[in-house]
């Protein structure tokens, strides 16, 4: 698996053609679980995956469209526009 702590040359030699990009959330999870628990799930499932693959793994993005949590401080949230892929 390689990441972003890897550099160009290490990348370049590889021969890799797949990345892996993860999407987390930052929302509240209750009084005890840590806000960014769904980036944390997310980043080893992309590391999983990874290794699987020997594919790039870029950092998880660690917003989602948490429109539903908006109202709880901590939340970070985005348009689904903004995650929208065409």
């Amino acid at each position: 698996m390689l990441s972003y702590k890897n550099s160009t040359k290490e990348l370049l030699e590889s021969g890799t053609d797949t990345a892996i990009l993860s999407v987390g959330a930052t929302e509240q999870f209750g009084p005890y679980l840590p806000m960014h628990l769904d980036t944390l799930i997310a980043e080893l499932y992309a590391e999983a995956y990874g290794k699987e693959l020997n594919a790039y793994v870029l950092p998880t993005l660690p917003f989602n469209t948490s429109e539903e949590h908006a109202n709880c401080k901590g939340t970070v949230t985005v348009s689904p526009n903004v995650l929208l892929i065409c």
